[in-house]
Formats: C-alpha cells, structure tokens, sequence
C-alpha cells in the first residue's frame, strides 16, 4: 500500500488557530446505521519567538527542541507506517495518518526545514518499503519474526 491509497482526512480550523486532522478508522464499522469511527490528530501552532533577549533565547532553545521531538516523532511514525503497510497490517493507516498530521505540524511551524527534508524523506521511506517474502533487517517486524524463527537477518560479509 502507497501514500495513494492512504485515508483523506477533513481538516478543522478552530477560533485558537488550532487544527484537527480527521480520518476514518478502518475495520469494521459495528451495526448497520452507525456511523464509522474516527481518528482524530489536534495541533496547535507554537508561537513565535518573543524580541526580549532572555526570554529570546529560552524561547528559541525550545522552538529547536520542539522542531527535534516532531522530527523524532515524524521518523518513528513513518518507520512504523512503512513497516505495517509492507507487512499489510491493518493498523498502517492509522500510522500514516499520524505522520501527516506531524508533518503538517513541521510544515507550519518549521516551513523552510519540511521543505529542505521532504525529497529525503520520501527516499529514505522508499527504500524502507519491502514485499513479504523478503526479509529486511531494518524492518522492526520482520526482525521480530528472524528472531523467533531463528532466522539471521545479517548479511555475511564479502570474504
């Protein structure tokens, strides 16, 4: 499963600037007549740096470490999001919609490093991307099953 075939989400502006991502949950939706699940992201934009020096500079350390936790966060999401939709797991649309909604973060309250780091990202995912059979020794998953089975995912080194 692509970035194609992910779920659409309807986005909600608030009065606080504030948005909500929502996708529909997949499986089963109950009873005829219910309406389907949803799962819902809510994201309020950081504020700007303020011009006082002090509290500047505290300001600015933690807009450097809000933009390191979301790119933390965004690299295990998309890691988990590749490895669930290699390995056809229900659950991988959930994940990919929670890194949207941590990329839409970044691409707002960081615009100019979402831009430089989307063509990496998008290559880095790729190259994470496998079909069962296959075996990789990067994919969480699969490393779970080579270590149940017995399996040695590394590969040996040319002599």
């Amino acid at each position: 499963m692509g970035y194609s075939d992910a779920p659409t989400g309807v986005l909600e502006r608030n009065r606080e600037d504030a948005f909500r991502v929502t996708f529909p949950a997949p499986g089963r939706h109950g009873h005829q007549g219910q309406r389907p699940p949803t799962v819902t992201t809510t994201h309020t934009p950081q504020q700007p740096p303020t011009t006082n020096s002090t509290t500047g500079l505290l300001d600015e350390r933690r807009r450097r470490r809000r933009l390191e936790h979301l790119l933390d966060l965004r690299w295990r999401l998309a890691t988990l999001a590749v490895e669930r939709r290699s390995h056809g797991l229900d659950d991988a649309n959930d994940t990919f919609g929670q890194q949207l909604a941590v990329e839409i973060a970044l691409s707002e309250e960081f615009p100019d490093i979402y831009v430089e780091r989307l063509g990496d990202w998008a290559r880095q995912e790729a190259e994470l991307e496998h079909q069962p059979p296959q075996m990789s020794a990067e994919c969480g998953i699969c490393q779970a099953i080579a270590s149940r089975s017995g399996v040695n995912l590394t590969p040996p080194e040319a002599a």
